[in-house]
């Protein structure tokens, strides 16, 4: 056990990997792996994995302790996919696996596991993250995490107690959400100073642009615009017939938060600005990727890193850290998403308020006689 947490630390580099069943559908080059190989995995072997997969009851998405080596760490992978049966959501998953490692690499470089770790040790953890300087409420959702995955700890029978439920580690900071300085939200001003002065710039600067108009028009949660592929991007034929200054499409259930797919408006801006991507960028992105051997045809995903390669959830974290620095506004994707409810919402209330006093002038009109609407018609406004 000792030894599965050590791994995390030293010289022995691990990353927490989710599981994506899509990427069994990617076909790599022959060479890769040899042309009888190839042929086996295609012909028999993907759907055998696939069905492995569905027997073992890993879902997609599901975390997993990868080291650099290709291996994985079995004993902790094992605790991780019973913690994620426990945390419904892609988004809270992603962050509460996180929380998960960010802790197990402490508990490595305290000589802890597990089964010795105590409720003190973890009342230390905390201090040491306060000290950090995360905010309140961030550390209630990370105690949140923690619990949950001691929980998966009992489940797999390693202890039989939750140290997280001792008044010892007083998990959880009451008020936190209440004592939040700044709303999640910016004003349309700073969107054009956080996308104009932070993202737009370097190499990936256009990738950078038309994710945050993508974001802001549509108010997608961040898994659910990275989930957006090549195909939904509209024909220039489509956005000309499209009469609004909005074209819809699909979030799939499988994007969707709650597996529920909805649809949504994207405006012709942020298509226009997406288009720039894709014709001025991606589509070198995927030439350099296939010449390199990193797959031999378009992968699907619009959002692609400097590999070539779908963007993570990460990558985007990223992004968005920098052009803070650079642009002096604080934003991350929730930023946009709520920015975009905000203004949707009281674009909604005017038009509602304006529909309500027209209502009104017309009940007044239908009620007056006909001396009163020329009197009212004459009137200068």
């Amino acid at each position: 056990m000792r030894g599965s947490l050590r791994c995390l630390i030293g010289n022995c580099h691990v990353d927490l990997v989710f599981t994506r069943f899509e990427l069994l559908d990617l076909d790599l080059p022959e060479h890769v792996l040899g042309k009888r190989f190839d042929d086996a995995w295609r012909s028999t072997f993907r759907a055998t994995a696939r069905r492995a997969l569905v027997t073992a009851g890993v879902d997609d998405r599901v975390p997993f302790i990868l080291a650099n080596d290709g291996t994985i760490d079995t004993y902790l992978t094992g605790v991780l996919r019973t913690f994620s049966g426990q945390t419904s959501g892609r988004t809270t998953m992603s962050s509460y696996g996180r929380h998960a490692v960010r802790l197990i690499r402490f508990l490595s470089e305290q000589g802890l596991d597990f089964e010795s770790v105590k409720s003190t040790d973890l009342a230390r953890y905390k201090r040491v993250r306060m000290g950090s300087g995360i905010e309140p409420i961030s550390w209630n959702s990370e105690a949140s995490a923690l619990k949950s995955l001691f929980d998966a700890v009992i489940l797999e029978g390693y202890r039989t107690d939750n140290p997280c439920s001792s008044p010892a580690l007083a998990g959880y900071n009451r008020g936190a959400q209440s004592s939040r300085e700044d709303p999640d939200l910016i004003t349309l001003k700073q969107f054009e100073r956080f996308r104009d002065v932070g993202l737009a710039f370097g190499r990936y600067g256009l990738r950078n642009v038309a994710f945050a108009n993508f974001l802001l028009t549509t108010a997608a949660r961040l898994t659910e615009g990275n989930e957006y592929r090549i195909a939904q991007l509209p024909t220039r034929q489509a956005v000309r017939d499209t009469p609004s200054r909005s074209i819809s499409y699909d979030v799939s259930p499988n994007a969707a938060k709650g597996y529920k797919g909805r649809q949504v408006r994207i405006s012709k801006t942020a298509v226009d600005s997406m288009r720039l991507y894709s014709d001025l960028l991606r589509e070198d992105q995927v030439a350099r990727a296939i010449e390199s051997g990193k797959y031999v045809e378009d992968p699907g995903h619009f959002w692609l890193n400097q590999e070539g390669l779908p963007i993570g959830t990460i990558g985007w974290g990223d992004v968005f850290r920098r052009a803070e620095a650079r642009s002096g506004v604080k934003a991350t994707p929730k930023t946009l998403r709520h920015t975009s409810a905000v203004y949707l919402l009281s674009s909604l209330i005017r038009r509602t308020l304006s529909a309500s006093e027209a209502s009104r002038e017309v009940e007044k009109i239908k009620g007056a006689s006909t001396p009163e609407i020329y009197k009212a018609s004459s009137e200068t406004p």
